[in-house]
Order: C-alpha cells, then sequence, then structure tokens
C-alpha cells in the first residue's frame, strides 16, 4: 500500500503546480485589463480636462464680452457728460464775467445728465423723508449730521434730508443721507 500512496503524490504534485500556472496566467491577463483599462481611463480624464479648459475659456470670453456690453451705455454716457464739462470749461475760461446763473444752469444741466445715465441704468434716486420729522429708516438711511433737541418726541427723527440715496430693483446702492434730532441731555443728567 506504501507503494501507491507514492505513485499518487507526483501526480497530485503536478496538478496542483499546473493550477497554480494557471492562476498565474489568471492574474496576469487579470493585471493587463485593468492596466487597459487605466490608461484608457487615463485618456478619458486628459480629454475630459482640455473640454473642461476649453468650456472655461469660451465661458470666460462671453463673460468679459457681456460685462463690457453691460457698461457700454453707462461709459458712453460718463464720456458725453465728460465732453460736456469740457466744453463748459472752454466756455468759461473765454469769459472774463461770467454770471452765476449760467454757471448754475450748467451744473444742474449735468447733475440731471447724471440722474438720466444712473436711470438709464437701473438706478433710481429716492429719498425717504417725505417731511420734516420722519421716522429715521436705518436700512435706508445714514446719519451724517446730528441735531440737538429738547423734546423728547422729536428724538430719532429726521430733521432733513442733505443727499438723496439710490437704488436698483434688489437693493440700495447707496443711503440717503439725513440729519437727525438727538435728545440734548441736562448737564445733571448722566
Amino acid at each position: 500500500m506504501v507503494k501507491n500512496k507514492k505513485k499518487i503524490y507526483p501526480r497530485y504534485k503536478r496538478f496542483k503546480k499546473d493550477e497554480k500556472l494557471n492562476e498565474i496566467d489568471n492574474i496576469k491577463k487579470e493585471l493587463q485589463k485593468i492596466n487597459t483599462n487605466f490608461e484608457e481611463k487615463l485618456f478619458y480624464d486628459n480629454h475630459k480636462e482640455k473640454q473642461i479648459d476649453k468650456l472655461h475659456s469660451e465661458l470666460q470670453e462671453y463673460k468679459n464680452d457681456l460685462l463690457h456690453k453691460m457698461n457700454r451705455p453707462f461709459i458712453i454716457g460718463l464720456i458725453y457728460m465728460y465732453d460736456d464739462i469740457d466744453k463748459t470749461i472752454e466756455r468759461v475760461s473765454q469769459n472774463d464775467m461770467i454770471e452765476t446763473e449760467k454757471v448754475l444752469k450748467i451744473l444742474k444741466g449735468i447733475k440731471e445728465d447724471i440722474e438720466i445715465l444712473l436711470e438709464e441704468n437701473g438706478i433710481m434716486k429716492f429719498s425717504e423723508v417725505l417731511s420734516e420729522n420722519s421716522k429715521f429708516n436705518p436700512s435706508r438711511q445714514q446719519v451724517i449730521k446730528k441735531s440737538l433737541t429738547e423734546d423728547e418726541s422729536k428724538e430719532g427723527l429726521v430733521k432733513q434730508s442733505i443727499r438723496s440715496g439710490f437704488e436698483s430693483d434688489i437693493k440700495v446702492v447707496r443711503k440717503e443721507k439725513v440729519e437727525v434730532y438727538i435728545l440734548q441731555k441736562n448737564k445733571g443728567e448722566k
């Protein structure tokens, strides 16, 4: 019986060896597949990255062009105002004596041109102060001057509007500048 065992063992060993070689071949094939898939993925990723860079560049160009087109009317308006001021300077410098009324008329015209230019670009002038002693609105007004009062009922009310505010459809661009009453404290109070 011992002889039979010896004969079986070499066949078993050979069978194991063939099986291991097959496994190694299978592993090599799998590694080649993985390597091929990896190279394809790298190629795809590089191509994808190039496409993203190209799209980003095109988007940036479009954005720059859009901003230029949006700002163009505003810039043209400023250029016209510049020309008007230049003409005014020429006229004033040619006259030794210029009337105050003419200068005021010119300045009012420039102010109106600016308002029109702002309105054409969606910026509107506003004033919250409808009458003296309007209630102060901190979201739309800014205190730049304080006026003392002894009347407690006037404390925190707007005495007058000093400069108009400006707003777009969605938010306040510049708050209205106002003068507000504050309560004058007696010398004995702290």
